[in-house]
């Protein structure tokens, strides 16, 4: 009996084709009937480049101001019919209205056209049949109407990247159903802030920073270029730093460039709204800041904050962008143990009293700061007031009140500090009324403990 694979081998013989044979004759024939028919397309190949946020303008409405180059753009895989056209499409993108774009097989003209109006679009005209196995490659700039493809021109595709896009965003070309990516959108300047914390000197009435000092401790920024991944760069342009909070006492702030240098890059004060720009380099890849004070004025508890930003319309600077936004850059805090009374009362008959203690210990005297809410939410201080340890410190509430000129309700909330270590300091408060009737109010420490 013949077995399978002999009749297969005479069958071979008989007609001339085996099945591999066949197949390939079925595929030429699709591909005839593709090329009849119209394009096919299997591929587009292209190395993105990236581009800084910080040149593309923030409104859709506008583009940049520049065109930038593609890298080469190979498509392969195209089924086209002489007579036929091609189109490509710009997604977030605009081609240069002038350019003369063809496809180029080798040195051979494969198709060319002009930009749509809108320079959005490209139609090109296909110029001879183009096969499936065809590298072609997208050139502009060619020297003549036949678009020669042999020099004077440019592979890749000149581009105008649309406004509005963000850090991920992408410039895309489509040709028929394939897309590549020619532009990837990367933040080229990114920052980082370390908080600076100093303390209120008690023994100074609260007019310097512990020790007896009039300069703050250095917040220190860290500015991150991508420069290296980035192809086309901010490369030229300002930042603007800028200091907001309370600037009670405060005389001015200093930025110095790099880390360590002790010469100022900007001053920062009233005149100036507390803002100034200068170039990124000198801006450094580090920097530090430091709050001067007048030594004159009481100073309150508060926090700074800074905000840091690319300065639009200064280099290729297209766009603001902050690298730093309102982040905490000081804190100054009160030295010792503070304490929060929520609820006092200051009224004719019912009056709060507020009871300090200190044990001896570490010290034998203590400095008490008291400040209150005023009827606008500020916090206002009154005169520091010493306390031997032992003695027996009571604070009226109306005693307060009447320290306060911009306080006038009948309740509100106090904050008192003192100089020493919480373990050694007892607090506590009542309201009393005329009737000699009284009630404690509650009493908080910074950790949110209630201690009376």
């Amino acid at each position: 009996m013949e077995s399978l694979k002999e009749k297969n081998k005479k069958h071979v013989r008989r007609f001339g084709m085996n099945k591999k044979e066949l197949l390939s004759l079925a595929l030429a024939g699709a591909g005839i009937l593709g090329l009849a028919a119209g394009n096919v397309i299997a591929g587009m190949s292209v190395v993105p480049k990236n581009v800084a946020l910080e040149i593309i303008p923030a409104s859709p409405s506008n583009r940049t101001a520049d065109f930038y180059q593609s890298n080469q753009i190979a498509v392969d895989g195209i089924l086209a019919a002489n007579g036929t056209t091609i189109t490509l499409q710009l997604n977030n993108g605009f081609f240069l209205g002038s350019a003369r774009i063809a496809l180029c097989h080798g040195n051979t003209l494969a198709a060319n056209g002009t930009v749509s109006s809108d320079n959005s679009t490209v139609e090109l005209n296909v110029r001879q049949d183009i096969g499936s196995s065809y590298v072609l490659r997208l050139i502009y700039n060619a020297t003549s109407d036949s678009y020669n493809c042999t020099s004077n021109n440019t592979d890749g595709l000149p581009v105008k990247i649309k406004g509005g896009l963000n850090d991920g965003d992408t410039v895309n070309l489509s040709v028929l159903t394939n897309t590549g990516t020619l532009f990837r959108v990367k933040q080229q300047y990114t920052a980082t802030l370390t908080k600076a914390t100093d303390s209120l000197d008690p023994n100074k009435e609260y007019k310097k920073l512990i020790s007896d000092k009039t300069d703050s401790n250095n917040a220190t920024y860290r500015i991150s270029d991508s420069n290296p991944d980035i192809n086309v760069n901010a490369t030229a342009g300002q930042f603007e730093i800028s200091l907001s909070g309370d600037f009670t006492g405060v005389a001015n702030a200093t930025v110095y460039a790099p880390i360590g240098n002790t010469t100022s890059l900007v001053t920062l004060n009233a005149a100036n709204s507390w803002k100034r720009s200068n170039s990124i380099g000198n801006f450094s890849s580090n920097g530090t800041i430091r709050i001067t004070v007048n030594g004159t004025d009481v100073l309150t508890p508060r926090t700074f904050k800074v905000s840091l930003k690319t300065v639009p319309g200064t280099g290729n600077i297209a766009r603001e962008i902050y690298l730093l936004q309102d982040a905490v850059s000081h804190e100054w805090l009160l030295p010792g143990v503070t304490y929060y009374i929520p609820f006092v009362v200051a009224r004719p008959g019912d009056e709060t009293y507020i009871v300090l203690q200190a044990k001896k210990g570490p010290k034998s005297s203590y400095t008490v700061t008291i400040s209150a809410l005023d009827d606008n939410g500020d916090f206002k201080s009154i005169n520091a007031i010493p306390m031997n340890a032992g003695d027996r410190l009571v604070i009226k509430a109306s005693d307060i009140k009447a320290q306060i000129p911009s306080l006038t309700k009948e309740r509100f909330a106090v904050m008192i500090n003192v100089d020493g270590d919480e373990s050694h300091i007892f607090a506590y408060a009542n309201i009393c009324s005329a009737n000699g009737i009284c009630r404690r109010v509650p009493v908080k420490a910074q950790d949110g403990k209630i201690v009376e």
